[in-house]
């Protein structure tokens, strides 16, 4: 039985997907399985997979396509190994990411629930880095990641199985934002720890999933809802949540709900002013909105 189960969601990009692999295949610790599972692919994908004829490669394919929660959760359903993973499938791991993330689940004990690694951000198009990001949460990290808003992207991450077998895996529920709803149950539960270094390189790309706004509100209220408690204890991170809903809204010309939550994120936190020139912004309707939100930006800096 292997020590480490990767789990590589993919979907019509056969042409990054060989990237992925290959960074798995250079890594210094070799005592891994591959599970690349295919959410429903229409191109070339099998072929990409099955050319590598490597044992510790399993390729699991979908018969429709579910999305990357269900997506991943089929590949965690056939992983045989103590940890888990997760690398998706345009970005690439550094040769010794792996290496380093289990030795320190070694020296971590039980208690830690996952271990996370700085990242490089590169531009899909042509090769550039971005920015270098570190880790800054250890330990137990649930309220940081709620008053965060955010955590690292999951290519980053390695995770004891027994979370998933215990916690659920990752909530299909979520059209945005799965990946963080899943590293806050594991965060509820257990302690959290990191590699101090840029062992993945993230890719982007301007067509990408953070592109899709209806998607990220739908996936932020659901967060919203279903941290209520919190955000009630918490008037200044609740107020940053709505007001980060209300630009959502805005930019999708949805500018009277929009406008609604600036107005609740003053009654909750009155002393930010980026709430208020959000909320003088929304009266010039979502064209004007969209095209001054970065001139507010410059000015709030």
């Amino acid at each position: 039985m292997p020590a480490v189960s990767v789990i590589v969601p993919t979907h019509n990009r056969a042409s990054l997907l060989r990237r992925a692999i290959d960074g798995v295949r250079r890594q210094t610790f070799n005592d891994f399985e591959i599970i690349v599972v295919d959410d429903a692919s229409s191109d070339d994908t099998a072929a990409v997979v099955r050319g590598y004829g490597d044992p510790r490669i399993r390729y699991i394919k979908l018969p429709g396509n579910g999305g990357v929660a269900s997506t991943r959760n089929a590949g965690i359903a056939a992983a045989t190994a103590d940890f888990v993973a997760l690398l998706d499938d345009d970005d690439e791991w550094l040769p010794e990411k792996l290496q380093r993330q289990v030795e320190l689940f070694g020296r971590g004990g039980p208690s830690v629930g996952a271990v996370y690694s700085g990242y490089r951000e590169i531009d899909q198009a042509t090769s550039d880095v971005i920015a270098e990001r570190l880790p800054a949460f250890r330990g137990q990290i649930f309220e940081n990641l709620l008053v965060a808003g955010r955590f690292t992207p999951t290519s980053t991450i390695m995770v004891r199985t027994e979370c998933f077998r215990r916690l659920g895996g990752f909530d299909p529920a979520f059209r945005y934002g799965e990946d963080y709803d899943m590293w806050l149950r594991v965060a509820r539960e257990y302690e959290i720890d990191f590699v101090n270094d840029c062992l993945t390189n993230v890719y982007f790309q301007p067509s990408g999933l953070t592109q899709n706004y209806q998607a990220i509100i739908s996936g932020s209220e659901l967060h919203l809802a279903r941290y209520r408690d919190f955000f009630a204890s918490h008037r200044a991170v609740y107020s940053a949540q709505l007001q980060r809903l209300g630009t959502l809204y805005c930019f999708t010309d949805r500018v009277t709900i929009g406008r609604s939550m600036f107005i609740e994120a003053i009654r909750l936190d009155p002393r930010s002013i980026k709430n208020y020139v959000c909320l003088a912004l929304s009266f010039l309707g979502g064209n004007m909105f969209r095209a001054s939100y970065s001139a507010k930006d410059r000015l709030l800096a």
